[in-house]
Parts: C-alpha cells; sequence; structure tokens
C-alpha cells in the first residue's frame, strides 16, 4: 500500500486508474497484450445476447441510433414516393403552393412547441409512471394554442409574404387546413420526442412508417378522383398525420390517470425555464432547416419552390445519419461528462465518413435522382440540389457542436453563440435568393454555414481529445 493511502489521503483518480492498469498488464498471460486482450473482451460483449437485445430494443447509443436510422430511411423511402408521384401527377404550380404552405406549418410548429420535445427527452424516463402522461399532454396544451393563433396571424399576413404564400392567403380552405398541419406536426413532433426519451423506439418507428404510406394513398386518392390541387394535397398530409398518432395509444402504454390542474401548473412551474432553454438552443442552432424552404417561399415563384422543396428533400434525406449520430449523442450522454467524450469519439468521424460518402454517391448522380420526380425537376433543379450537397460537411460540425453544448447543459452559451450564427445564415440565404434566384440562395447558405464550422470545429476536437489526453496521462 502507498504512503497516501495508509496515510487516508486522497489519491489522485488519474492515480489509482494508472494502478489498476498496471495491475491489469502484470496479470495478462505471456505472450497476450494489453491491447488484443482489450479488442476480444470488447468483441465477446459485442456479440453478447444482452447486447443485441439492447440493440434490437433500441437502447443504448447505437441502439437507439439503429431506431433512428430505420425510421428516417423508411420515412425517405416513402416520402419520395409520395413526392414523385406528386410531382408527376400535379401541377407544379399546386405542388409548390402545398410545400409553401407544408414548410410554413412546419416552421411554426418548430417555433410554438416551447422546447417541449427537448424537455420530453431529458426528463421524461425521470418522471413517475403515473405521471408521463400528464407530462406530455400538459406540454401539448401549453403549446397548441400558441402555435394556433401565430398560424392564424401567418395566413392573416401572408399576401405580405411572397408569391407562394400569397396564393394560400386567398383561400380560407388552405388557411385552415394550414393551422390544422401546424398544431398537428407539433403534437407529433411531441409523442416521436416522447417515445425517445422513454427509449421505445419501436412505436416511434411504427408511427412513422405508418404516417408516410398514409400520405401516399393520400395523393393516390386524389389523383384517382382528379383532384389535383393544393387543398387535397393538404387534407391527405394532415389525415395521415392524425391517423397515424393514434398509434401511440396502445403502443406507448402511458398510465392514464386523473391530474389536476395544480399538478399541470406545478410541473410549468418546475420546467419552464429548463424548456425555454432548450428552446432557445433549439431555434438558435436548429432553426435554419425549418427557416430555409420559408425563405425560398419568400422570394421565389411556387414553380421554383417545387423544385427546391424536392432538391431539399434528397438533400436532408441522403444527409441523415451524420444528424441522427449527434442525436443519439446528446440523448445517450446527457450529464455525463465520461461517456460523452466516449462517445463523440465514435460519432464525429463516423458522421464526416458518412457525409463524404454520400457526397461521392449523389453529387455525380443528382440529375439521375431527379429524374424520378420528372424531366422538368432534372432540369431545373440538379445546380440546386449539388449545392445543398455541399452542407453535409460543415452541418456534421455543427450538430456535433449542439449536441455536445446539451450534454454538457451549457445550454445559454449554445443560444448566444447560435442565435448570432443562424441569423448569419438566414441573411445570407435571403440575400443570396433576393440577387439571383434559387442557386444563389443555395450557394450562400453553403458558404455561410461552412465559414461558422471553422469556428465550431475547436469546441468539438477538444471534447474528442480530451479523452485521448487523459488516457495517455494515465499509461505515463
Amino acid at each position: 500500500m502507498s504512503s497516501e493511502a495508509a496515510s487516508g489521503a486522497e489519491v489522485p483518480e488519474a492515480h489509482l486508474e494508472g494502478a489498476s492498469l498496471r495491475a491489469e498488464i502484470a496479470e495478462l498471460p505471456e505472450g497476450k497484450s494489453l491491447q488484443g486482450t482489450r479488442l476480444a473482451t470488447a468483441w465477446r460483449t459485442v456479440a453478447s445476447r444482452e447486447s443485441w437485445a439492447s440493440l434490437l430494443s433500441g437502447h443504448g447509443l447505437f441502439g437507439r441510433f439503429g431506431y433512428l436510422v430505420a425510421t428516417q430511411a423508411v420515412t425517405v423511402l416513402i416520402g419520395i414516393g409520395y413526392w414523385a408521384i406528386s410531382a408527376r401527377s400535379i401541377p407544379a404550380a399546386q405542388v409548390g403552393v402545398a410545400a409553401a404552405a407544408v414548410s410554413a406549418a412546419t416552421l411554426i410548429a418548430a417555433l410554438g412547441v416551447l422546447g417541449v420535445n427537448t424537455v420530453l427527452v431529458v426528463e421524461l424516463k425521470n418522471q413517475r409512471p403515473a405521471d408521463r402522461s400528464a407530462f406530455i399532454t400538459t406540454g401539448i396544451a401549453m403549446a397548441a394554442p400558441i402555435v394556433a393563433a401565430v398560424t392564424l396571424a401567418v395566413w392573416a399576413c401572408s399576401s405580405l409574404l411572397g408569391p407562394s404564400l400569397r396564393t394560400i392567403g386567398h383561400s380560407p380552405a388552405d388557411g385552415l387546413l394550414m393551422v390544422l398541419g401546424a398544431v398537428v406536426t407539433m403534437v407529433g413532433t411531441t409523442y416521436d420526442a416522447a417515445a425517445l426519451g422513454l427509449s421505445r423506439s419501436r412505436p416511434r418507428l411504427i408511427r412513422n412508417t405508418l404516417g408516410s404510406v398514409l400520405k401516399v394513398a393520400g395523393v393516390a386518392v386524389a389523383v384517382a378522383l382528379n383532384q389535383r390541387t393544393t387543398v387535397a394535397l393538404l387534407i391527405g398530409w394532415n389525415a395521415s398525420t392524425l391517423l397515424s398518432l393514434l398509434t401511440y395509444l396502445p403502443l406507448l402504454k402511458l398510465e392514464r390517470v386523473a391530474v389536476s390542474l395544480a399538478r399541470r401548473r406545478r410541473i410549468v412551474r418546475t420546467y419552464w425555464r429548463l424548456s425555454l432553454g432548450h428552446h432557445a438552443v433549439n431555434l438558435a442552432l436548429g432553426f435554419m432547416g425549418f427557416m430555409l424552404p420559408v425563405i425560398a417561399a419568400l422570394f421565389i415563384l411556387p414553380k421554383q419552390v417545387a423544385y427546391f422543396s424536392v432538391a431539399m428533400l434528397i438533400a436532408t434525406s441522403s444527409l441523415a445519419i451524420p444528424f441522427l449520430l449527434s442525436m443519439s449523442l446528446f440523448v445517450e450522454s446527457a450529464g455525463e461528462p465520461e461517456l460523452l467524450r466516449r462517445s463523440v469519439r465514435k460519432t464525429f468521424p463516423a458522421g464526416l465518413a458518412c457525409s463524404l460518402g454520400v457526397l461521392a454517391v449523389f453529387e455525380p448522380g443528382a440529375r439521375l435522382f431527379l429524374g424520378l420526380f420528372g424531366h422538368t425537376y432534372a432540369l431545373h433543379g440538379t445546380t440546386s440540389l449539388r449545392l445543398l450537397l455541399l452542407i453535409a460537411v460543415p452541418y456534421v460540425v455543427k450538430d456535433h457542436f449542439v449536441a455536445i453544448r446539451r450534454a454538457q447543459n451549457r445550454l445559454t452559451e449554445a443560444a448566444k453563440i447560435g442565435i448570432i450564427s443562424t441569423a448569419f445564415e438566414v441573411a445570407a440565404a435571403a440575400l443570396g435568393a433576393a440577387l439571383g434566384g434559387l442557386n444563389w440562395l443555395c450557394a450562400a447558405w453553403v458558404i455561410s454555414a461552412a465559414m461558422e464550422a471553422l469556428f465550431f470545429l475547436p469546441a468539438v476536437l477538444i471534447v474528442t481529445r480530451s479523452l485521448s489526453t487523459r488516457h495517455f496521462q494515465i499509461l505515463r
């Protein structure tokens, strides 16, 4: 026993781990290396029945990531079918107006959710089973009126908001469907977050798969009935989301108990600061994905909005895996610094590799992929798609920066930085759209994001290096 331990003095953690490591080396069989032994142990762990059960149930970093990827893959593949049928069967101007309405509704839902979805991811698992349903519905009750009111205000002012949204303002039916779509979208993202927070990834996969299938069925019915209009597209979109949400009732298995108004008030008082803190980070650092289609709707004509929407769909879908890696990182590592460091060292290189792989496939094949939606989409949207795909690497850096700051609970710092970066991206994209139309919009956004990535990169590298530096000190 060392003199420090014998005297009862506090032994530095690095010394304890170093002693443990030296003991592990001393116990190795002759001719065996520490690295080889650890690799064998890691392989046995991966191959164990428990590890596969955890993976298939959606637990752990890669279990949760696997279900997120499966959900995204199904949604994307069926979504491509939805937009392909719409693009080939319905006039581009009608598709463009519907896309503008859906983009506006999605943006408003993101604005009005008030961070409830992120709080559910982080805190729902810590609630008593009897309180979880109240936790979810209280958040929805707070956000739904705000989402509905903002959507109504946007519809009332739509004549001032560009050619695509101006068309919606002339139709009360379109306006009502946009309000309903915004509220339903907010409820859907809230329950998806609840499923993620409870590590119930399978219900989330089932819900999103059903919703996507119903969207395709809806547009097919509209075409069969010769209702090739914006209203028909929006009705199908809203109905499919509403029906898919019903699957959560049996699948999430939430206890149904009566909840008093006083209990709901306590939930709001306890979590409103945390919720708004996460909301600020969501808006500051994740706002651009919602805002970019709205910028397109404000500055370019409906036909070009249709071309942009399809290009954006392909770009965001092909780049989903790097984003889902960063989301899994946040959910798995929140509040656990050591786990965060270990996880970042896996997800950051994997995200970069996936992004480069996507660029290698989709950049030369951009015209071919757009051709699935029709010749005019390939003719007018190829350059936009190739530009949008270049966002891949900058956003791997940015998404990891967001996940790291969330996991470290440094929300205020992340929000301040994010507000500046998002304002910069919005201004650049809007300026590009105003000066040169669709392609300039895409190019300006990519350039601004690349400049920001250079700023975010050191913060990500510090986390990835801190673990290796610490291990080096222990080994020494």
